[in-house]
């Protein structure tokens, strides 16, 4: 889809800074259990509460897309993202590390929820390849912000790991003029919306799979990195290479079937 490349890159960049926000996690959680010295469960409450952020910001982020469009989803969100890197990276103490995660699940929400809705504005027949390019990015900033995040983490320390989402965010942000614009849709009640959806049965499984399906996403390769470090003895580098090999198979997966 070469016409569609310059459209849909905007809401794969999102997608990829949003979900690099959640990645970086993984290879530093150790090193950053070491300065507060907390255990690695207590770090690790840091992608529950961005979670949290996220669902409860969700209702607000299709509100924001209805009204002002998927572009203005996508420049709050890679604002937030790069407010949320830098709060974090300046985190003083344990505390503020996890509330600073407050941000990080908002600017998540944002950039997830562009990147699916912008799929609305392709044909018919290219929506299938596009949303598959977009769930893919979430796997691609594990390929991408996870070794990344180790080798900074091991050349500095953790919190220079945190200029990756960074990066990546103000990425998205200049791309975000490209984004495509889904065609202006007659609006309805966010009530009215989520009734008709858990009416359907087949919907109501669909979220539930999904469910499953992200408990065991989050909880993998949420503390996999950590795992590897301290029970094998590897460097944060090796741990996000080891967390991106897993993941590549993912995103093959994603972009080539529709």
């Amino acid at each position: 889809m070469p016409s569609s490349v310059p459209r849909l890159a905007p809401l794969v960049l999102g997608t990829l800074a949003g979900n690099s926000l959640l990645v970086v996690l993984g290879p530093t959680m150790v090193a950053v259990a070491g300065e507060f010295a907390a255990p690695d469960g207590a770090v690790g409450q840091a992608r529950t509460i961005a979670g949290a952020a996220a669902i409860l910001a969700s209702p607000l982020v299709a509100r924001l897309i209805d009204r002002a469009g998927i572009r203005a989803a996508l420049h709050i969100g890679s604002a937030l993202t790069v407010l949320a890197g830098v709060a974090v990276a300046a985190a003083p103490t344990l505390v503020a590390f996890l509330a600073a995660h407050v941000v990080t699940g908002v600017a998540v929400a944002c950039l997830g929820a562009a990147g699916l809705a912008g799929v609305a504005a392709f044909p018919r027949e290219r929506s299938a390849r596009a949303i598959g390019y977009i769930v893919g990015a979430s796997a691609l900033a594990w390929i991408v912000a996870g070794p990344l995040a180790g080798m900074l983490t091991d050349a500095i320390c953790w919190r220079a790991a945190w200029a990756v989402p960074i990066a990546l965010a103000v990425t998205a942000l200049a791309a975000a003029r490209a984004a495509a614009t889904p065609p202006a849709a007659t609006p309805t009640g966010m009530r009215t919306t989520l009734r008709a959806v858990l009416a359907d049965r087949r919907a109501r499984r669909w979220l539930t799979a999904e469910l499953a399906a992200g408990c065991v996403w989050a909880a993998d390769l949420g503390y996999g990195g950590a795992f590897v470090i301290r029970h094998h003895h590897v460097s944060g580098a090796a741990a996000g290479a080891l967390l991106a090999a897993a993941t590549a198979a993912f995103f093959l997966g994603a972009v080539r079937s529709a």
